[in-house]
């Protein structure tokens, strides 16, 4: 399918607009439903449709380019795949509420889980959202599995935790440890050994 060419005058602009504002509006899970995120590929980077194409070279072209010239370049996307992308990265960093970075969706308190980073006004911490993930669940069933955090939450914890991945997994690894230490420790009474 051939693509339209710019509009340059006013009045092209204006009827493109118009049409723009009449096409079907795909939802944002649908959007969401283009983007995955795998921990072998890219060192876990948000990706369109498991592409080489991380978003963040997307979102970082739309700053500079025209959707046509995105598409020019990255031959193998479609128009829904920038739609997904620059959708993704909103979820990231904004809230409807205040609009702010990431990092004020993260918040440590030595109250909560030891310290560890949670999404800002709940106890759910980044390594719990980054296991159920790891898990293969995506961040609107994570969002839904927990009922009282938005898929913007999980997919700011997901960043988080790519952001710092090293230390969320040695705590992890360092809990793994413990607990292979506390069953060696107290083994548990089996019916076969009764």
């Amino acid at each position: 399918m051939p693509r339209k060419a710019i509009p340059k005058t006013k009045a092209e602009k204006k009827k493109v607009v118009r049409e723009a504002r009449t096409m079907y509006v795909v939802s944002t899970k649908d959007l969401l439903s283009r983007i995955t995120i795998d921990p072998n590929v890219l060192h876990g980077q948000a990706r369109v449709r498991g592409l080489p194409i991380p978003v963040y070279l997307i979102v970082s072209a739309a700053a500079k380019k025209s959707f046509d010239e995105i598409l020019d370049e990255y031959p193998d996307l479609e128009i829904e795949d920038i739609h997904a992308a620059l959708r993704y990265a909103s979820l990231v960093v904004e809230d409807k509420d205040n609009p702010a970075s990431a990092e004020t969706f993260i918040t440590r308190d030595p109250k909560i889980r030891n310290g560890r980073p949670c999404i800002a006004g709940t106890g759910v911490s980044v390594r719990r959202v980054a296991v159920w993930h790891k898990m293969g669940r995506s961040p609107e069933e994570i969002a839904e599995g927990y009922g009282h955090i938005s898929t913007r939450q999980v997919c700011t914890a997901l960043a988080y935790y790519y952001a710092n991945r090293d230390e969320i997994e040695a705590d992890l690894a360092k809990e793994e440890a413990w607990a292979i230490e506390l069953e060696r420790q107290h083994p548990l009474a089996h019916p076969k050994n009764a």
